[in-house]
């Protein structure tokens, strides 16, 4: 008669499990990032993140003179140029079974590139051609089209984040009503706002899928050189920029002293550091969750365009009205997450 089968100690059980695990092995369904807890420390990361995102708008306008395209173009430029050393060290680094594996992912890294593309160039292009308060309150619709989207794919959102997108995107469009613009609003600029948000759903949808498993730097990388290949594209084709030309016309005329200084800002803050953080942050937050947080940069960039002497002051009740709305948003938005875990 054999004896029983001694049982494991939990050291021999952990050892077993990762004997199991194939290396770079994509994470199950009960990894998703709005079931993981989030770090205390993620959530000044995204604080940077909004911040820094939020200083777009206002380095913009100290470059009027440049078109949309060509814009938008030299920003992911520099912005992957950035990125090189970073996303080289992660790459050198991977297994050779690792770099197939992203490589039988490449149709989908670069669906999110031209999503991030189709984001920037038709944001770009939609605030110099419709008016401020109409661009922010079509922007300011992001979470309630990831929140849609979600429900669509059968996905489950937690009560936390439902309450959350309804009272922060109530004060999204609260602020986006107080905006004020001389500009006219433009039905063509309002549809490219539109096609903005689509396109900032969709970047966001393949991010959390992939920012599990992928390298970060390599996978920022990758997506920054796709958008920056189709916007360089689009702007040479629509005519704004072309290779034998400097300065304001030239496909790369952001390295004019002139303009440096501005494109480096949107490459090394907003770029490198505000996006890449947005997909670090994928990994423990849903994107809705991120989404929420971000409706309070049109305040912020009001801020920070005052700051440097490009917009007026913020003013108004509504303003400050709907930015608290949106701060209160996100804090329910985690509170009653982390009540719905305890209670499971």
């Amino acid at each position: 008669m054999t004896s029983p089968q001694q049982a494991k100690t939990p050291q021999e059980l952990k050892q077993t499990v990762g004997k199991d695990r194939k290396p770079f092995q994509e994470e199950s369904v009960s990894d998703e990032p709005s079931q993981r807890p989030v770090p205390f420390l993620a959530w000044p990361l995204l604080a940077l993140a909004i911040c820094l995102v939020s200083s777009s708008a206002a380095t913009f306008e100290t470059m009027p003179d440049v078109p949309p395209s060509a814009l938008a173009a030299w920003r992911a430029q520099a912005t992957s140029i950035l990125l090189v050393p970073f996303a080289a060290w992660q790459l050198f680094c991977m297994k050779a079974e690792e770099r197939l594996k992203l490589l039988q992912q490449l149709p989908l890294i670069i669906t999110a590139g031209l999503s991030l593309g189709t984001h920037f160039g038709c944001w770009v292009w939609g605030l110099q051609h419709t008016s401020l308060s109409h661009a922010l309150f079509i922007m300011s619709s992001t979470p309630v089209v990831i929140a849609a989207g979600s429900l669509l794919l059968g996905q489950v959102l937690s009560r936390g984040e439902l309450v959350g997108t309804a009272l922060g995107t109530a004060g999204a469009f609260v602020l986006a009503f107080a905006g004020q613009s001389d500009r006219g609003a433009g039905l063509i600029g309002d549809g490219m706002c539109a096609v903005a948000v689509l396109g900032f759903v969709a970047y966001f949808s393949i991010g959390k899928r992939l920012s599990t498993w992928v390298p970060l730097f390599a996978y920022m990388f990758l997506i920054t050189s796709v958008a920056a290949a189709a916007l360089s594209t689009a702007a040479v084709g629509a005519g704004e920029v072309g290779f034998s030309h400097m300065g304001r016309q030239g496909l790369f005329g952001w390295v004019d002293p002139q303009y440096l200084v501005g494109v480096g800002w949107l490459a090394a803050g907003p770029g490198f550091v505000g996006h890449t953080s947005f997909n670090a942050l994928l990994k423990w937050m849903h994107p809705l969750t991120i989404a929420l947080a971000s409706t309070i940069c049109p305040i912020l960039g009001s801020f920070i365009g005052w700051g440097i002497g490009v917009s007026a002051f913020p003013h108004g009740a509504p303003t400050y009205i709907g930015a608290v709305m949106i701060i209160i948003a996100c804090i329910l938005d985690e509170a009653i997450q982390k009540q719905d875990a305890a209670q499971n």
